[in-house]
Order: structure tokens, then C-alpha cells, then sequence
């Protein structure tokens, strides 16, 4: 009984092996005939692309043929699957050919065109033996294998005139694929490319049916190709075997890709596998059954393995897929993915913040869909003529309105057989970055700054000894007031150098990274109080006055404190400096709306009671390094670097300072700085505005 039963165990573990064997070349044959019709079909409408191309230059110049035939040529040369490209009157002759034999021939055009080809649609036709048009081989006493597929399209120039183009498609560039197919197939396994009316296009593996060979005794053919797209059949008695074979239709194209094994094949492979246990038990029931076990056994455990393998292998991948995802969400640098027709596919949280907007809003959707015509232009730029990378920058409109140049970066994405997916697009806001600048031009301001910075220190030494003994000297000059005078002189004129070094040494600091300012919560009016608190020497000296209107209301910003208040003494000093004595210097600050703090400081300086005040083009230069005035007179203490480094500090907290001249004379200093914790509002959905 125990025999019997691991007998029968055996049995039933080889026929399931015979049915799981049928199975896997079930899907195997089914993954080939998809393969083998996909890339079928690419060939197929690339060659009625290159006479598509053909046909509109021929329209464009009827007349001009040697053009035309130097596109033939060009074409040819570029695409390894064509044989040749001719076009031909409708009387047979060749009126160009890519062959010279075949130019000024005639042909018969009855076995080129043997479906008649209507409108500008492509036409397949049977294969045909021969290399060229004029060479046939139809009359050899067996069938020729040299031989090409013909595509022909038929361009009407006008109402009575028309041409047929013909492109050769070489047999051998679909075999080729189809064999690399069967690398790992089991001999026997054979694929055959037909076209809908059971004409043979080409043939791999098993035995040999010459291409142009009708299958319609095929019984998958012998009643008409079923209404399905794909499907199996067999075990069924094919072409002289009995076979399990495959086969998918084109979508586009009349072609039908079958795949075929022999169906003794699964068994023989299974038997073969268990020849030695199976020898194994005939002289020995007991070591037979052991066998079966141990069989058994390695069968479960392969499976096991196979299923382990399987989840660790779909566990990894979706572990890569969320190291992906979160690798996408982490980076600084806006990031979006589209597909081949632009839509938009993933976007990053720092996408989000640049464009100002929420990815609900924008996946799926092209970027004319939301942008504007101009910033969807810019965004679009290229899609279509780079190869795998190109970097380019352009300027860009948000949501909010704002203008920003970005480096736009695209990388073409690929399938694992190459096919283009879409596009992987980053951007880097380069508006503000000194990078930007031609490298002649930031070698040049590397120089100055390296300069500025040495001259600074080696002028700092002597300045210290000449402070330290102008000092000196006005402690111990006792008489006469004269000499103590000039030791005052010397001194004040050492303090001005020593500011001036100081404003130079501030420079290099405020081009540097925006990670070296410390911004927090304060209220504005304390700063310019601390500001103003510092200037009070010099008020009095010149007998100033300092009229403040700050308001009652905190005003609330997020800033560094210190490099906030330098800007104020800078321009609080600069005012009391071009200001007549006994006038008067107004400051004010207010809120403008919820999102920005504005601060004006009013000079009466040259002119504002006696000339029209600075002209118009001076107005932006006083912000600029190393630019001074030039109506500021003898009475001006050098070049205003001081208010260089407050445009730098400004810019750096998110504000702008700029300059007017007041109606009757002088400059009124205009800082504006963003509200603390301002945030631009999300909308329901998009709404853009362009930049004016």
C-alpha cells in the first residue's frame, strides 16, 4: 500500500510537472509573439514614416527628382532595416532609386501592388524575391530566400498624375530579433510573421517555410484571423506538428506574430529531468520512494525559493521606489516629471514652494493648462530637440506673479529597451546668484575682493600707530591750542580712514552665503531707536534735527538684528553727513499692506532748498561699490561704500532699498522688508497673473 501510494504520488508529481511545463511555455509563447509583433510593428511604421517624409517632399516638388532622390539616399544610409527606396510612374517605370540598376527600369507593378493602395495609406505587401525592383528570382526551380518586403504609397500630385513610393524592407532586420528571441527557447520553438491574408513575411526556428509562403491551411488562418487582439491555441496539428503556439495582431499594422513548440517538447523536458530518479526506482521500490520524496522535497523547496526570491525581489523594488520618492521630496531643488505629451507626472515639495502651488493642481495637466503662454513656453523649451540632456536658463512666471531666472535641466527618461518615457525636469533659481556673472567678470570681482581685503589689513597697522600717537600727542600737548589742534586733526582724519577700511572689510562679508545672518522676530522700532540713539553725537554737532514718526503699532519682521541696525546707522549717518546744518532729518515707518514693513529716511542734503536735488541717473549709482555722488562737493567724506553693503544686507532679508529725490532737494531712502511669517495664500485652484 505504501508502495502503491508513493507510486501514485509520483505519478501525480510528474503530471503536475507536465502541466506546470505547459503553463510556463504557455506564457512563454505569449510573451514572444508580443515581443516579436511590437517590434514588428515599430519597423513597420517607421519605414511608412520615411514615406510619409518622402511624400511630402515629392508634393513640395513634383518636378524635382534628384532631390527627392538624395532624401532616398539619405534615408537608406540612416536606417539599417530598409533595402532601397524608389518611386515609380504609374506605367512601371522607375523614376528613382536608391539602386542604380533599378532607375529607368520598368517593373511590373501587378505583384508589387497586388492589394490596391488607396489615399496616402501605406500598403504592405507580399514578400518578393530578388535585391532589387528589376531583379526576380521567381523563376528559380526552388524559392529564392533573397528576397525584400515592399511598403508602397501612392502620392497623387494632381488629378492626373500620381507616383508610388516604395520602400524595400529587409526580411532579415525582424528574423534577427526573432532570433535573439530564441536564445533561451527549446529547440523546435519557431516564430512566423504573417500578414492578416495568411502571407508569410518571415520565419525563425523549426522547419524551413520559404518566406511567401501562404499559411492559410494554418488553423488559426483557415477560417480568418479570430476578432481577438490576442490568444493562444493547441495542442493543434500546425503545419505538420502537433504544437502549443501563440499569437498577437498588430493594432496598426495587418500583421498576425505566431510562436509555435512542439507539444512533446514540455513532456520530453520533464522526463528527461526525471530520468534518473525514475531509473532509480525500479530495481528498488524503497530507494524509488526515497526518490519520490527527495523529488518532492526539491520541488517544494525550489518553489519556496523561487516564491522568496520573488517577494524579496518585489520588496526591494518597492523599497527603491520609496527611497526614490523620498529622495525626490528631500532635495532642495524644484523637481517635476512629465510624460511624452508633456503632462505632468510627480512633482517635489520644493517644487511646490517655488511655483506656489499644490501638486492636486498640476498632476495630469500640460503647463499651458496653468501657466502662462509665456512661462509655458519657457517651461516646454527643447522637449523635442535634445538627445538624453540639455541645461538651459530662462525667465520664469509664478503664481504669485513674480518673475525668477532658473537653469532649467532636462533629462530625457528611458525604458529598459530605450524608449523615450518623458522628461525629468530640475530647475535652480540662479536671479540672485553671483555664478551668473560671464567668468572674466567673476575672476575680475574675486580680485577686487582679495585686494580690498589685503589693502584693508596692511593699511589697518600704520592707521593704529598714527590713532595711538595722535592720542598721545593731545594728552600732552598742553600749549598751544594750535598744536592741540592739529593732533585733533590728524586723529579725526585716522578715525575717517579707519571707517572707511571698516566698510571695505563689510563688503566681502555680505557677498557671502546667506547662512552667516541670524534672522529673528523683532519690532523694527527698536532698531532704528538703537540706530537713531548712536547718531545723537553727530545730530548735535551739526545741529540737526530728527523728526521720527514710527507709530504705535509693533512692526514685526524677521531680521538680523546687527546687520539691521548697521543699515540704519549707514543711512542715518549718510543723511546727517550730506545735510546743512540746522536742518532737519525725518524717518518714518509704517505698514504698508499685511505683507511688507516700509521705512524712508529724508534728507535735506545739496540742493533741497536751493536746486532741483540729485539727477535721475545718479539716483541708483549711490547704491553701487565704490560709487560716490558727483554733486556731493569738496565736503563729501569719500566714496559711500556704506550704503553698498546696505543694498547687499537688504537684498540678503528679502527686502529692497532704493532711492528717490525729494521734490525740493536731497534723497529720501526707501527699505521695505516682508512682514514676519508672511506666507502667500494657496488658492482653490490655480490662478496665474502674469509679471508686469
Amino acid at each position: 500500500m505504501l508502495i502503491l501510494t508513493l507510486a501514485a504520488g509520483t505519478a501525480a508529481m510528474v503530471w503536475r510537472e507536465f502541466r506546470h511545463a505547459e503553463q510556463r511555455d504557455r506564457q512563454q509563447l505569449a510573451f514572444m509573439a508580443s515581443a516579436m509583433e511590437s517590434h514588428a510593428t515599430q519597423v513597420l511604421e517607421a519605414g511608412g514614416t520615411v514615406l510619409d517624409h518622402l511624400a511630402a517632399s515629392l508634393l513640395k516638388a513634383p518636378d524635382d527628382l534628384a532631390s527627392l532622390e538624395e532624401l532616398q539616399a539619405g534615408y537608406l544610409r540612416s536606417l539599417p532595416f530598409l533595402q532601397g527606396l524608389s518611386a515609380i510612374a504609374p506605367d512601371g517605370q522607375v523614376l528613382t532609386s536608391t539602386h542604380l540598376a533599378d532607375r529607368g527600369a520598368s517593373v511590373d507593378l501587378r505583384w508589387l501592388e497586388p492589394r490596391p493602395v488607396q489615399g496616402d495609406r501605406m500598403v504592405i505587401g507580399p514578400w518578393t524575391p530578388g535585391r532589387t525592383l528589376t531583379e526576380s528570382t521567381r523563376q528559380a526551380a526552388a524559392p529564392a530566400r533573397a528576397g525584400f518586403i515592399p511598403l508602397v504609397r501612392r502620392v497623387q500630385l494632381s488629378p492626373s498624375r500620381s507616383v508610388l513610393l516604395v520602400a524595400q524592407l529587409n526580411p532579415d532586420a525582424l528574423t534577427g530579433h526573432q532570433q535573439r528571441l530564441f536564445d533561451t527557447s527549446p529547440p523546435g520553438t519557431r516564430a512566423l510573421l504573417a500578414l492578416d491574408d495568411g502571407s508569410l513575411l518571415s520565419q525563425s526556428g523549426g522547419e524551413s517555410h520559404y518566406r511567401g509562403h501562404s499559411l492559410r491551411a494554418h488553423p488559426l488562418l483557415r477560417d480568418g484571423l479570430p476578432a481577438a487582439h490576442l490568444g493562444g491555441y493547441g495542442p493543434a496539428q500546425t503545419l505538420g506538428s502537433l504544437s502549443l503556439g501563440a499569437w498577437q495582431r498588430s493594432g496598426s499594422q495587418p500583421l498576425v506574430s505566431l510562436v509555435e513548440r512542439p507539444y512533446a517538447s514540455a513532456p520530453r523536458r520533464v522526463l528527461d529531468a526525471l530520468r534518473e530518479p525514475l531509473a532509480f526506482m525500479l530495481p528498488a521500490l524503497a530507494w524509488a520512494a526515497f526518490l519520490a520524496m527527495s523529488t518532492w522535497r526539491n520541488a517544494r523547496r525550489r518553489e519556496i525559493t523561487l516564491a522568496e526570491s520573488d517577494r524579496a525581489h518585489r520588496q526591494k523594488l518597492q523599497d527603491q521606489q520609496a527611497f526614490t520618492s523620498l529622495l525626490l521630496e528631500t532635495i532642495p531643488l524644484p523637481v517635476c516629471t512629465t510624460d511624452l505629451e508633456g503632462r505632468f507626472l510627480t512633482v517635489n515639495q520644493a517644487w511646490e514652494r517655488f511655483m506656489g502651488l499644490q501638486r492636486e493642481h498640476v498632476l495630469g495637466l500640460r503647463g499651458s493648462e496653468f501657466m502662462p503662454p509665456e512661462a509655458a513656453l519657457a517651461y516646454e523649451a527643447h522637449d523635442e530637440d535634445f538627445g538624453t540632456r540639455i541645461c538651459y536658463e530662462a525667465r520664469l512666471c509664478r503664481h504669485d506673479g513674480s518673475a525668477r531666472t532658473v537653469e532649467i535641466t532636462k533629462v530625457r527618461r528611458l525604458s529598459h529597451q530605450g524608449q523615450p518615457l518623458g522628461l525629468l525636469i530640475a530647475m535652480k533659481d540662479v536671479t540672485d546668484l553671483p555664478a551668473r556673472q560671464e567668468p572674466a567678470g567673476r575672476g575680475t570681482h574675486a580680485g577686487n575682493r582679495d585686494f580690498v581685503t589685503r589693502i584693508s589689513h596692511e593699511l589697518n597697522r600704520p592707521l593704529q600707530s598714527i590713532l595711538g600717537f595722535s592720542e598721545l600727542g593731545m594728552a600732552r600737548a598742553s600749549a598751544p591750542d594750535t598744536l592741540r589742534a592739529m593732533f585733533g586733526d590728524i586723529h579725526a582724519a585716522g578715525q575717517s580712514i579707519l571707517e572707511f577700511l571698516n566698510e571695505l572689510l563689510d563688503i566681502p562679508k555680505t557677498e557671502g552665503s546667506i547662512d552667516s545672518f541670524h534672522f529673528e522676530r523683532n519690532d523694527v522700532r527698536a532698531l532704528i531707536g538703537e540706530a537713531v540713539a548712536g547718531l545723537a553725537p553727530q545730530l548735535a554737532r551739526k545741529r540737526l534735527a530728527l523728526e521720527l514718526q514710527l507709530g504705535a503699532a509693533a512692526l514685526v519682521a524677521k531680521v538680523d538684528s546687527r546687520r539691521f541696525t548697521q543699515v540704519m546707522h549707514y543711512v542715518l549717518t549718510s543723511a546727517a553727513q550730506f545735510s546743512p546744518e540746522g536742518q532737519a532729518i525725518h524717518v518714518a515707518a509704517s505698514s504698508l499692506d499685511q505683507t511688507s514693513i516700509h521705512i524712508s529716511v529724508c534728507d535735506q542734503g545739496p540742493g533741497r532748498s536751493q536746486g532741483p536735488g540729485i539727477a535721475q541717473e545718479e539716483i541708483q549709482a549711490v547704491l553701487q561699490t565704490f560709487t560716490q555722488l558727483g554733486q556731493t562737493g569738496e565736503d563729501s567724506p569719500g566714496m559711500d561704500l556704506g550704503l553698498a553693503v546696505c543694498h547687499k544686507i537688504i537684498t540678503a532679508h528679502g527686502g529692497r532699498i532704493y532711492t528717490t529725490s525729494a521734490p525740493e532737494g536731497g534723497v529720501v531712502f526707501h527699505i521695505t522688508l516682508p512682514h514676519a511669517g508672511h506666507r502667500i495664500p494657496e488658492p482653490a485652484a490655480p490662478q496665474w497673473t502674469e509679471s508686469p
